[in-house]
């Protein structure tokens, strides 16, 4: 069991979602068409993951994560706690369907004090969303992927590109494996 860490990532979270759900939600939320890659993601979950520490360094690490169905399965929340770099590491992520493929995911970690907001889709057993943020000089990229989801198992990757013109980075892999199957 790991350590209870005290979290102030609690209040923007909630905030967020005060501020973007509303927006989110304002479109008719297709719920049935977006059932069977929520059911697949729904329960708890042992998560082994493969984390890049530094450029080019990855640190093997694991956890625990809790997926459960929102606004009559129109969106799923997750939370996790595992370990990164020898601390606790907390996310809580929002994936709310706004049409039948278009998915926006609120992504919240313990390491970064504001949320983030991803837009993109999901096919038959995937899910892209990507975040842009644009610097002085150049444009900064986030990517998650979600892929090869099924009732057992899935793998969620997270990529940086830290501007236009760069290759996508892997900065880390999770396997998620069903601790109830």
């Amino acid at each position: 069991m790991l350590p209870k860490k005290s979290s102030h990532s609690e209040f923007p979270f909630i905030l967020s979602l005060i501020v973007l759900l509303p927006m989110m939600l304002s479109a008719q939320l297709p719920c049935s068409q977006s059932g069977s890659i929520l059911s697949r993601l729904i329960g708890d979950w042992q998560v082994t993951s493969t984390d890049r520490v530094s450029p080019g360094e990855y640190q093997e690490n694991s956890g625990m994560s809790s997926i459960r169905s929102l606004f009559d399965e129109c969106g799923v929340e997750e939370n996790y706690r595992g370990m990164l770099k020898g601390e606790t590491l907390e996310f809580k992520t929002l994936h709310v369907w706004k049409d039948s493929v278009t998915v926006s995911k609120i992504w919240l970690d313990s390491n970064h004090a504001n949320p983030m907001l991803l837009e993109g889709n999901n096919g038959e057993d995937s899910l892209v969303v990507i975040w842009h943020k644009q610097l002085k000089t150049r444009m900064l990229s986030v990517k998650h992927v979600l892929r090869d989801i099924a009732e057992s198992s899935f793998v969620s990757e997270s990529f940086m590109r830290p501007r236009n013109d760069a290759k996508w980075q892997l900065t880390h892999r999770r396997i998620y494996s069903r601790k109830d199957g």
